[in-house]
């Protein structure tokens, strides 16, 4: 296992929980680089929940530490980690704020074993996918090694959860191909123009094998983040069910599944044109703000957002700020595979807030919420009721 890309000090403050907001944006983009840096830090962590104590270290012995702690790093399972804060707070009384401070008796870990065995287990999402070429050739893809192939008509590469085509200019095709993300997974894509696109689960994307001279176009069901290759020339657009997006280049997330009410897309670099055709808006947005559909009554508002509360899925991260259980327990549901159904229907408007970790136990993360004696859940096999 190599030495990884990132000051060691930033791995160590997170293990501690000391980083600045700043940092913190580092590390999981780094984090969400490659699988190889995520077992790196979980054997980073694991080796100090096993035998570091609370002795305060300075950067010089950090640095020292660094040699004898990489000699004894070994793949193992993630650790549960050891505490959490959450907040929450009823809807009709926002006055009453209780934030909850924790932490995970060791012997946990061991319990949630015992209950895997018993039933289905619920682990967390990976990267899978299923592509669709444009004869209706369909290939399963994974994290696994990675591999070069190509078809009829295109070449292509898949590495560690990304495809990645071989840019092939002024070699203009009209056939599409498909990628499809299943729930319980997670895919990357670079694009012909080098155009980077991070898909979320219960997601598929639609695009030409190679783009025209004239414009860019997508078609998207689903989430993604998309990171736009600079093309003065050639306009890339995103089409969804009730908008078009339109970029030169620039960073920005667009939310768009069928079965939820809003529709919104969140920019967080550079400028981008949004048409919404069911209200004949067409909006310019700036980086910090959203354009936010209501699909129910048919409302449209420019809002300024925290960016990354709704691009931090593609760094690994789940980010809830004031969020409702219901669109909460609708997004982990696509992670995790898991169906939701409530007994008391007014627990689905309880607001949290929060951050969780994609990678981590599911039934930890709904024991974590029902500290907040708000809500209850049974688990029966792959549902999960809500008391």
């Amino acid at each position: 296992m190599s030495e990884p890309s990132i000051d060691f000090e930033i791995i160590w403050r997170k293990i501690h929980g000391t980083l600045s907001e700043h940092e913190e944006r580092l590390f999981f983009k780094w984090l969400s680089a490659s699988d190889e840096n995520r077992r790196y830090f979980e054997s980073v962590r694991i080796h100090y929940e096993e035998g570091a104590t609370a002795h305060e270290y300075n950067s010089q012995s950090i640095k020292e530490a660094w040699s004898r702690i990489d000699q004894h790093l070994t793949k193992t399972q993630r650790p549960n980690p050891r505490r959490w804060i959450w907040s929450t707070f009823a809807a009709s009384l926002i006055a009453v704020l209780t934030v909850w401070y924790f932490s995970i008796d060791d012997k946990e870990p061991q319990i949630v074993a015992k209950e895997v065995v018993k039933s289905n287990a619920i682990i967390p999402g990976s990267s899978k996918a299923v592509l669709i070429t444009s004869d209706g050739t369909k290939l399963a893809l994974d994290d696994q090694a990675g591999s070069n192939f190509s078809i009829s008509d295109a070449q292509m590469e898949s590495q560690d959860g990304t495809l990645t085509y071989r840019n092939n200019p002024g070699n203009y095709s009209n056939k599409q191909h498909e990628l499809i993300i299943p729930r319980g997974g997670k895919y990357s894509l670079v694009l012909g123009d080098g155009t980077k696109v991070w898909i979320n689960s219960e997601s598929r994307l639609k695009y030409p094998v190679n783009f025209s001279n004239e414009e860019r176009t997508v078609f998207l069901s689903g989430e993604a983040y998309f990171d736009v290759a600079e093309d003065k020339s050639r306009p890339f657009n995103v089409i969804t069910d009730k908008q078009v997006v339109s970029v030169l280049g620039t960073e920005f997330n667009v939310s768009a599944y069928s079965d939820q009410s809003t529709e919104h897309t969140t920019l967080v670099e550079g400028k981008v044109k949004v048409s919404i055709n069911s209200v004949e808006v067409t909006d310019i947005l700036t980086p910090g703000f959203q354009a936010h559909l209501d699909k129910r009554s048919n409302q449209y508002s420019n809002r300024e957002v925290d960016t990354f509360i709704f691009s931090g899925w593609k760094d690994d991260l789940f980010v809830f700020e004031d969020e409702p259980l219901g669109d909460m327990l609708t997004t982990l549901s696509r992670w995790y595979d898991v169906q939701v159904f409530y007994n008391n229907a007014e627990a689905s408007n309880i607001k949290f807030t929060g951050e969780i970790e994609r990678y981590e136990s599911f039934e930890n993360i709904l024991r974590l919420i029902e500290k907040t004696n708000t809500v209850r859940f049974e688990i029966k096999n792959r549902s999960v009721i809500v008391n």
